[in-house]
């Protein structure tokens, strides 16, 4: 490696937020991190992949299968579908961010809160026993989905849902307290976005309709609502997809900055 190769992967990854944003980069600056890294990766996606615990790999992948099937989903207006492969896909990204970050979500007050009927289990196990509602207490006491990255065109429409599913859920509870819980869907819009899923999701067990005695009216009763769900996947894979590859360069960073002090001593 040639010192000015040293200068410009010490120079990109200097700022491993910026390393994160890129979707494409120049083909010498890959042959560079694979010379260092030993890997053959065709993107940064691939890089740190490459790098990481085999299990985020896994789930990685798995998510992109999610994904390319809830597009087929949409694509043939199989929206329940596509809510319920959505559902699958922000599930396996919160599971790849929990175990990216272990440290701190092992710390976490939901977190503890799992573990506290669930002696001697590993972090790992925990965290792929977990359901999407649990990961979604997770994701908003890490901050993973802040409010002002979900859309504003979405809050009307959550608040609108919670509304409807609330009057037939909750006929005893008072419109007030409606109107209050509504509001508050608008002020932690991405953590309902998440809940909104799993809600929907649950829709797919047969058992949830015999336990709370919903009524299938239609075949199409769902179409509305999967569609806003397939689209609330798509808004929340791009900000925990972001956030994964913030997290993931930011963790590698020190070792690549290693590889690079090791190679750049034993070059001619």
């Amino acid at each position: 490696m040639t010192e000015s190769q040293v200068r410009m992967m010490k120079s990109i990854l200097s700022d491993p937020a910026a390393v994160a944003k890129y979707t494409e980069v120049s083909k010498d600056i890959l042959v560079v991190f694979n010379s260092v890294c030993g890997t053959s990766a065709n993107s940064i996606e691939d890089l740190c992949l490459s790098m990481l615990p085999k299990e985020i790999g896994t789930l990685f992948k798995l998510c992109k299968m999610y994904e390319a099937e809830l597009l087929s989903c949409q694509e043939s207006e199989a929206f329940f579908s596509g809510s319920i492969l959505g559902a699958c896909m922000i599930e396996g990204l919160l599971a790849c961010l929990c175990l990216l970050n272990e440290d701190s979500v092992s710390s976490s007050q939901r977190y503890q809160r799992y573990l506290s009927n669930r002696s001697k289990i590993t972090f790992e196990r925990a965290i792929s026993s977990m359901g999407l509602g649990d990961l979604a207490d997770v994701a908003l006491e890490m901050n993973w989905i802040p409010a002002d990255i979900v859309s504003e065109q979405w809050r009307p429409f959550l608040s609108e849902v919670y509304l409807e599913i609330a009057a037939e859920r909750t006929p005893n509870r008072s419109k007030v307290a409606r109107a209050e819980n509504a509001e508050a869907i608008r002020q932690n819009s991405g953590y309902c976005l998440l809940v909104f899923l799993n809600m929907l999701r649950d829709r797919a067990h047969p058992g949830r309709w015999l336990k709370e005695g919903h009524q299938l009216e239609s075949p199409d009763a769902f179409a509305g609502w999967s569609r806003g769900a397939m689209l609330a996947s798509g808004e929340l894979r791009n900000c925990l997809l972001a956030r994964f590859m913030n997290d993931a360069m930011t963790t590698l960073v020190p070792s690549l900055l290693t590889k690079i002090k090791v190679v750049s001593k034993s070059a001619p």
